[in-house]
């Protein structure tokens, strides 16, 4: 270090070495240097993910509503930098299927809903007596959906009541088998303002359709806020609809169900 710095930093004699005063100050430099360098390797740890290839094992993801197409695919990108080694497997069910699947004792099990606000303390209450516990992430509105030129633009402008939207075709995007409207979120938050016998005109599971369908008849459709900004973020097409809002609240949680005492692997996803 003294040849390449051109400098002595050491005072050698038979009594023992000390710094030379250019030495002196060159280890009050270099401290500042090493105090630098840390901050700088502190820095990089944080831009990069923390990987985890202890933690291994199959992770189930039993997804009601939109999750799977929409919300999941991001959760999944940053879950599988962190944990390249669990393996993970997700099916479409019902909320009521969900439920029932806890029953079976699978450790690494998480349920993924939509449920109406208002319902998060009674249904979190419910779940308490099954050992199961909501975990809510995510609040937000259910928007109308509908063309450009759609009637209900010409004559109620951007907020629109639900009396005035109930009178046309409502269609359903749904990724669900189950054609059961009453475990159906949009359908309970209707029901609180009298729409709940309005039945779907159509129910769909390809959002290209769904699409197709606003964009070239009088349909109607609602998705929850961040569904839509999704895809709005992903699908072009998504940008020709009209997004109102309506004069009521339609206000869905997103959570997860997992058991009281989940596995860590759960947890791990959670987090």
């Amino acid at each position: 270090m003294e040849k390449e710095l051109g400098f002595l930093l050491l005072n050698r004699t038979p009594g023992g070495i000390t710094l030379t005063k250019e030495g002196q100050l060159f280890a009050v430099f270099a401290q500042k240097v090493l105090d630098e360098q840390q901050i700088f390797w502190r820095q990089i740890e944080n831009l990069q993910p923390h990987i985890d290839v202890k933690q291994v094992g199959v992770l189930t993801l039993n997804v009601f509503g939109l999750y799977e197409v929409c919300v999941l695919p991001e959760i999944l990108k940053k879950f599988c930098l962190h944990y390249p080694n669990v393996t993970i497997h997700t099916i479409a069910m019902d909320q009521y299927t969900i439920e029932e699947s806890f029953c079976s004792s699978q450790d690494n099990l998480v349920g993924m809903i939509t449920l109406p606000s208002a319902e998060v303390e009674q249904y979190s209450a419910y779940l308490h007596d099954r050992q199961l516990v909501f975990v809510p992430f995510g609040e937000g509105n259910y928007h109308l959906c509908c063309n450009r030129n759609h009637p209900l633009l010409n004559t109620h402008g951007t907020e629109i009541s639900l009396k005035a939207a109930m009178q046309y075709p409502l269609i359903q995007y749904s990724i669900s088998n189950t054609d059961d409207s009453q475990n159906d979120t949009l359908h309970r938050l209707l029901n609180q303002y009298g729409y709940g016998s309005k039945v779907y005109n159509l129910t769909v599971q390809s959002l290209h359709t769904w699409i197709a369908n606003l964009l070239y008849s009088h349909k109607i459709g609602f998705l929850h806020e961040f569904i839509l900004q999704d895809m709005k973020n992903h699908y072009d097409i998504f940008r020709e609809l009209a997004i109102l809002k309506t004069k009521e609240t339609l206000s869905g949680t997103l959570g997860c169900i997992v058991q009281k005492n989940c596995s860590s692997l759960v947890r791990c996803f959670m987090d």
